[in-house]
């Protein structure tokens, strides 16, 4: 396998990296993006690095979801993703979104007037229950 040395004065990469970056003066730059930019990165790759610049903190994507370098979910409650707002997040860093917009003005919503069993969910994760 090929590894590559930067500024090592011509001696060779250390053995157990493919990439060995050494200087006293300057830093590693990873990619630079939005929020919403990294989350739209198509099937990221277990220990992907990006610096995110809505959050002001470098995340690495844990194989499941993007983790912020203090080991917070980098997706927080309030962040605009996916077209709208989080507004929970649950322990392994996945969560929910709601609309921005009001999405009842015009839509009909189930049978008017008419009880339909199972479609009575008013806590977090009931949605596709009362979609169903």
């Amino acid at each position: 396998m090929a590894q590559v040395a930067i500024n090592t004065d011509g001696t060779a990469p250390d053995s157990s990296a493919i990439l060995d970056l050494k200087s006293t003066t300057l830093g590693f730059l990873p990619p630079r993006m939005t929020q919403a930019e990294m989350i739209d990165i198509t099937s990221p790759t277990l220990g992907l690095i990006i610096y995110n610049t809505t959050s002001s903190k470098p995340a690495y994507y844990d194989g499941n979801n993007w983790i912020s370098f203090d080991g917070n979910h980098a997706v927080q409650i309030g962040d605009y993703v996916y077209g709208g707002i989080v507004f929970y997040v649950d322990s392994h860093g996945g969560g929910l979104v709601c609309a921005i917009t009001d999405q009842s003005t015009g839509a009909a919503w189930g049978c008017q007037g008419v009880s339909i069993d199972g479609a009575n969910g008013t806590s977090n994760g009931t949605g596709m229950q009362n979609t169903i």
